[in-house]
Parts: C-alpha cells; sequence; structure tokens
C-alpha cells in the first residue's frame, strides 16, 4: 500500500519532495477534520486574556510607558514540497525566540497542513498551537480552514495574546493546483494589550486603551516566470481588492461613531521583491504596482521598504528580508512587505528586520522577521 502511495503521488506532479519523503508520509497522517473543525478551533482559552504565560520579555519600566501592541510577520519555511531542513527544531527555535522578545501577535506563513483524501497531517500545526499556547498566545486561528482534498493549505496563521474577534480565510482564485494560497483576515481588540507600567512596575490605571486591528496576511506565488508572474499579480489585485473593500468599511463604520480612522494592516510574503532581485527582474516595476495599489486602497504607507530609511519614526530599517549566503556579488531580496494606512502609520513607534533565531543560534527560516510596534 505505501509503494502504491508513493507511486501515485509522483505521477501526480511530484508530490513527494526532498523534504517531505514518501517514507515518512504515512506515519505522520491522521485522520481529517470534520468540516466544521475550524469552527470549534481554537479551545476555549484556559485564562483570562493578558493572565498566561508571558515569557516573551519583561514590561519596559521607568516613566510613563503608552500601552502597544507588537506584531511579528514570519515565514516559518515549512512548505511540504520546498521546505527547509529541521523543521522541528527550526519551530523549537520559534519559541525560544518569542520566549526572550515582547510580541502580542504573531502571523505565520507556511504553516501548511498536507491533505490526503481522507487523511491529512497537521503535525507542525498541531505543535506550533500547543507551542504557541504555552508562550501566552491564547487565541488562534484556524490551521485546517483551507485544507484540500489534495495538497497543501494555505499555511496562514495568527497566534495572539489578543482577543480574535473574528476570522475569515480567503483562497486564491488563480493559484497552483495543489496549494490553496490566499489570505487570512482577522480583528483583534486591542483593549486587552499590555497595561503601562509607572517606575517601579506597577501597572498604571490612568490610561484606557480601546480599539481595534484588523490584519490581512498573505503568502502569494513564488515563482518570476513570467506566466506565473501573471498569477501572481491576479493574486495581489485580488487582496488590493478586498483591502479597498476593508477599509472603506472601516472608514464608514468609525465615522459614524466618532472613532479614530480605520486601523488596518496587509502583511506577509507576497514574493514580490522591493529590492536587487527585483531590479534585475523587471527594474522594480512589480513592486512599484503593488505598492501603488495598495496607496489607491488606503494602505498608503509601507513599512522597512528601502525608500523609508531616514523617515519618521525612527528605528526604521530597509536590511533584506530574504536569508541569503553572505557571497560577494550574491543579490538581496526583500519578498516580505508590511503595508499600513495612515491612522495605523501615525500610532507607529518602531518597526525592524529581525533575526529570529533560537537561544543555539538556529536560524528559524529562510526569511528574516518584520516587527511593527503600534500605540493602541
Amino acid at each position: 500500500m505505501a509503494a502504491r502511495i508513493a507511486g501515485a503521488s509522483c505521477a501526480l506532479g511530484g508530490l513527494v519532495a526532498s523534504s517531505y519523503a514518501a517514507s515518512k508520509l504515512l506515519p505522520r497522517l491522521s485522520r481529517r477534520p470534520a468540516q466544521d473543525a475550524s469552527l470549534l478551533w481554537p479551545p476555549q482559552p484556559r485564562c483570562l486574556p493578558g493572565t498566561g504565560s508571558n515569557s516573551a520579555g519583561p514590561v519596559a519600566t521607568g516613566s510613563h510607558q503608552p500601552r502597544t501592541v507588537r506584531v511579528i510577520s514570519q515565514n516559518v519555511w515549512n512548505s511540504f514540497f520546498a521546505g527547509g531542513p529541521g523543521r522541528q527544531a527550526r519551530l523549537i527555535a520559534f519559541g525560544e525566540y518569542l520566549e526572550t522578545h515582547a510580541v502580542e501577535v504573531v502571523a505565520v506563513q507556511e504553516m501548511f497542513v498536507f491533505g490526503w483524501g481522507p487523511f491529512c497531517d497537521q503535525g507542525e500545526a498541531e505543535a506550533a498551537a500547543e507551542m504557541m499556547r504555552s508562550l501566552g498566545f491564547q487565541y488562534q486561528t484556524s490551521p485546517v480552514a483551507t485544507l484540500p482534498v489534495l495538497g497543501q493549505s494555505s499555511g496562514l496563521a495568527v497566534y495572539s495574546k489578543l482577543p480574535i474577534l473574528r476570522e475569515t480565510h480567503a483562497v486564491f482564485s488563480h493559484r497552483r493546483a495543489v496549494t490553496r494560497k490566499g489570505w487570512l483576515e482577522v480583528e483583534l481588540d486591542l483593549s486587552a494589550a499590555p497595561a503601562p507600567v509607572d517606575a517601579a512596575g506597577a501597572p498604571r490605571s490612568d490610561e484606557v486603551a480601546g480599539d481595534r486591528l484588523v490584519i490581512l496576511a498573505t503568502h502569494m506565488e513564488h515563482s518570476h516566470h513570467p506566466s506565473w508572474r501573471a498569477v501572481r499579480e491576479r493574486q495581489w489585485k485580488q487582496l488590493v481588492a478586498r483591502a479597498t473593500q476593508l477599509v472603506a468599511d472601516e472608514t464608514n463604520g468609525r465615522q459614524a461613531s466618532g472613532d479614530a480612522g480605520p486601523m488596518v494592516a496587509v502583511l506577509g510574503d507576497f514574493n514580490v521583491c522591493s529590492r536587487d532581485l527585483g531590479q534585475l527582474v523587471d527594474g522594480g516595476a512589480e513592486h512599484r504596482a503593488l505598492a501603488d495599489a495598495m496607496q489607491s486602497a488606503g494602505l498608503a504607507h509601507e513599512l522597512l521598504c528601502p525608500a523609508a530609511v531616514g523617515t519618521e519614526p525612527q528605528e526604521m530599517t530597509a536590511r533584506p528580508t530574504l536569508r541569503l549566503p553572505s557571497v560577494e556579488g550574491a543579490l538581496s531580496s526583500s519578498p516580505d512587505h508590511f503595508f499600513v494606512t495612515s491612522p495605523l502609520w501615525q500610532r507607529l513607534v518602531r518597526a525592524a528586520v529581525v533575526d529570529t533565531r533560537g537561544r543555539g543560534g538556529l536560524y528559524v527560516s529562510d526569511h528574516f522577521g518584520l516587527f511593527a510596534e503600534f500605540r493602541t
């Protein structure tokens, strides 16, 4: 039976890849979740918001510290077709990084679940969910909501210490047959953000938090072949259409209630390069078109792009987001991006491309992480 399954996988276009050998497939399979399993995810939190294990780092002390929310976007390199080695070890390394860095919201790409008829492989996704809960990320999106009959899910997940008020999963209309790439939309309750503290480290009660933050996380087609670039363009145009509608709805709703403007971020692995590789491929045209479209949608600011260097707020950096060999003449690449609306930009405290590694120096991914901190 195993040989027949392995042979069928090869006939179906190379479903067995170097990082996902047929000999390792069967022991990892479990029964496919029921169709409404996503409605049951995650299990009910075992503690109130903000009271779980908060080992992501010490709360800043000293003079009046504003209430903030810290977000990190990370491709975790767990593709079943072209993922990196040492998947479990790198997952542990990510947990070790989060233990020592204060973060409230983690949006990941390539946390794939693999569908194989009535079975699925969600080993890393389940391990990640358990690990993140132990770190205080009690609110999590469903890892199986986009699971296909055969192939990979979207690989998108959000882990949060703040309540997730709603989540929506969408799949691109144009994509590869054996993957369900798309976007994940979550609305977060910022009223549960960490409270500011006084000089003695005691929580302050004189500052009231509120508002909501909406995040659209995405992962797009990777190939730069002209035919696949056309597919990727259709993908980001579909995402921009949703972002346009979302920003408009948020703007209208907030105006009616007298709230501040729309707090929306679109982030993830776009596979659209804003650095040397993009210049080589098309003179940077694809990134300019994407940035212009995002601006038209109401997301006028891109964090961490080269043009942002030297602008306010400080601590902006434009280091590449793809981890490439340090050899002379190597092209720099930044396929990961972080777009925000003007009201969210005005609340930006700092942003950085971060080198996510475990305590022993093991890197989490072939991508660096994107970090941003906002006042709530």
